[in-house]
């Protein structure tokens, strides 16, 4: 995420406080930076998939890494100013914002910084063209915490993956939350973000 924007959220939360009043009793609870980073112990990536998802803006789509881990975690993080790539057996030693628990903010050292628009790259297509439905199983399926925007807040997301390998996400809601793994099920999705779902139904 772009520190400007944390830091901007940091300082409005800091100014809400002074604003209706604090306490200056040294027993008062000391606040915590709502972005403050935690290490994590390092780990071995068991699975890994490439997906693109939107982030900031509705017409932008990023690469993105979705990672299970040996110690049974399942984490994400942005390719963007990365640096390096990731592949099953590489140990990693990451953080997250206490935040959002489930998005890598720094791995092996690189800090992980939300693109800017002008350099994103689909900044040139303009046109969002729904794909032809595809049928397929669920193969496995696992919740994330994704940021699609500002709020910078995590929303409640399936990660699916289907028959063919691929992962692809949708906000969790009542119309998919009664879906199981070995289920069938038919979806499109935008053509120029081809891992999020647009809409989907189950068959059976």
């Amino acid at each position: 995420m772009k520190k400007f924007d944390l830091l901007l959220l940091f300082l409005l939360a800091v100014l809400c406080l002074l604003l209706f009043g604090c306490s200056k009793d040294d027993d008062a609870p000391q606040i915590t930076p709502p972005f403050e980073e935690v290490e994590q112990p390092s780990a071995e990536i068991v699975k890994i998939y490439e997906i693109k998802k939107r982030r900031s803006m509705p017409l932008f789509g990023y690469d993105m890494y979705v990672m299970k881990l040996s110690d049974g975690k399942i984490k994400h993080v942005l390719r963007w100013t990365l640096g390096i790539d990731l592949h099953v057996g590489d140990r990693i030693d990451y953080k997250t914002f206490s935040l959002v628990p489930d998005e890598i903010s720094t791995l092996n050292g690189y800090e992980i910084d939300i693109p800017d628009e002008s350099n994103s790259q689909t900044a040139s297509s303009r046109s969002l063209i729904a794909s032809d439905p595809i049928e397929t199983d669920i193969v496995d399926m696992f919740e994330q915490g994704m940021v699609y925007g500002i709020p910078l807040l995590p929303i409640a997301t399936l990660c699916i993956e289907t028959e063919d390998g691929t992962l692809i996400t949708v906000k969790k809601s009542k119309d998919n939350s009664g879906l199981q793994i070995g289920d069938r099920i038919v979806y499109n999705v935008y053509t120029l973000f081809p891992n999020e779902v647009l809409a989907l139904k189950k068959l059976r």
